[in-house]
């Protein structure tokens, strides 16, 4: 097979600068090959070789809610996080649910640093994640800057919302956080609407 050989070459060579952007395009619609081996060997190659000009296709390796993680999905995983576009966080969040991704997420989330704190702090009541991919979100989210703060934040918005879920995990994130005293006011009021919306 000529894509599969092609790429296998190009996994072992150098980048050029002068052919990436060339070759970033080619990738593009690789990573969806219906071949297993092409889309892995694809998404692979975009770690080096890509460029941001591949970031929206490689966000669409992954999925909403992922199960079992495909190689091209962990792949994709990798090179976004090196290529650090915007939405690469929203995208890779999800696979901290994954039994078998959610490794390559933390990595990844990790290496976006700054940048992922907008999804990791909606991952930390989601109502799609397990109570194993919120406790990751609230890890990963302890490494950053000012990180007590923004969860408490994000737990009192959660603690308003319609949906019964978030706003449940969100009573569980509040017992996992030390809530400072000039916090105690903005906690009550949340509580209070939570209360009261049943």
């Amino acid at each position: 097979n000529q894509q599969r050989e092609a790429l296998q070459y190009l996994d072992k060579t150098p980048v050029n600068a002068g052919k990436q952007a060339e070759v970033a395009t080619a990738l593009n619609p690789l990573f969806t090959s219906r071949d297993s081996i092409v889309a892995n060997l694809a998404t692979k190659v975009a770690y080096n070789w890509g460029t941001t000009a591949n970031a929206s296709s490689l966000m669409g390796v992954l999925k909403a809610k992922p199960r079992s993680v495909s190689e091209a999905e962990k792949n994709a995983i990798k090179a976004l996080a090196k290529l650090k576009p915007a939405g690469a966080a929203k995208a890779i969040a999800p696979y901290l649910s994954s039994h078998s991704g959610y490794r390559d997420a933390e990595q990844a989330l990790t290496a976006l640093g700054p940048q992922a704190e907008v999804a990791l702090l909606d991952w930390i009541n989601h109502p799609e994640g397990d109570a194993q991919a919120r406790e990751r979100a609230r890890n990963l989210l302890k490494k950053l800057p000012d990180s007590e703060k923004k969860m408490l934040t994000q737990i009192v918005k959660d603690l308003r919302s319609s949906d019964k879920k978030r706003k449940d995990y969100a009573l569980d994130s509040l017992a996992s956080i030390a809530v400072k005293p000039d916090q105690q006011g903005v906690v009550v009021a949340g509580l209070l609407t939570a209360v009261k919306d049943g």
